[in-house]
């Protein structure tokens, strides 16, 4: 009986070791996968990865903020630009503006500044006029550069009929399948490539230009219209009307669309 006894409590003993092993098995198992699920996305949901946090955020008064694809942004300030590129943190839900020493949360279509609390709602594309009010809005989609001719109607602040008379057929269009631009200093042709690599910004590359010579009354502007391309930096297209500017400095040229 003894024998017996002492058979059974051993074999109890083994059932509930075994119990133990798979239990700690089972965990293991368990705490393996879920590292694994962590390892295939270790950001996880955040504010950067989950939202459209790219736009034109504004208090509406006196401060401005461009976030961009790239992670570049511009900040006007009462009347000031600055640029950089944002740093996040690493739980993707706050950038910080490395050149300006401000922090802001990111929130659904609005961002938070972590010292005062100020508060930048999302912009539906328009440009907000920092520098005082506007009831004008300006499209900053690059769709907007398509379609047609843009005829140049001013060249640094002065009418088309203030240069020689070649100015009046000077012209700029662009391709979008190609991203392309291509057009006409008045006698010349030129071209080359372009990008929007975010809201209201362009980048012009190289321009080709042939080589003749342009003789006519007045002064030339296409040498001025070519300078225009390798200056600018953003865009608005507002009542038929393409302005190529630099920052946030007044308009370097403006241009009018002539349906194809």
């Amino acid at each position: 009986m003894i024998v017996h006894f002492r058979i059974f409590k051993l074999t109890q003993l083994k059932t509930k070791n075994m119990n133990k092993l798979k239990t700690g098995l089972s965990i293991v198992f368990v705490t393996m996968m879920s590292l694994q699920a962590v390892a295939q996305h270790p950001k996880g949901h955040s504010s950067k990865n989950s939202l459209d946090w790219r736009g034109i955020y504004s208090t509406g008064k006196d401060l401005q903020l461009i976030l961009n694809d790239d992670n570049t942004y511009s900040l006007t300030q009462n009347g000031k630009i600055s640029t950089g590129k944002v740093k996040w943190n690493k739980a993707g839900s706050m950038i910080t503006l490395p050149h300006n020493n401000m922090q802001f949360k990111v929130g659904e279509r609005q961002l938070t500044g972590l010292r005062y609390g100020t508060l930048l709602l999302k912009q539906e594309t328009a440009v907000v006029d920092v520098a005082g009010p506007s009831t004008a809005i300006d499209n900053t989609d690059a769709d907007a550069l398509y379609g047609g001719k843009w005829v140049l109607i001013e060249l640094q602040g002065k009418e088309v009929s203030e240069y020689s008379e070649n100015a009046k057929k000077a012209f700029i269009s662009f391709d979008a399948a190609e991203k392309r631009f291509g057009g006409s200093g008045g006698c010349n042709s030129f071209g080359g490539n372009f990008e929007v690599p975010g809201h209201n910004r362009i980048k012009f590359g190289q321009t080709i230009s042939t080589m003749k010579a342009c003789i006519g009354k007045g002064v030339e502007a296409e040498p001025i219209l070519l300078n225009v391309l390798r200056t600018a930096d953003n865009f608005t297209v507002s009542n038929g009307v393409l302005s190529l500017n630099k920052a946030r400095m007044a308009s370097l040229a403006r241009f009018r669309m002539v349906v194809k």
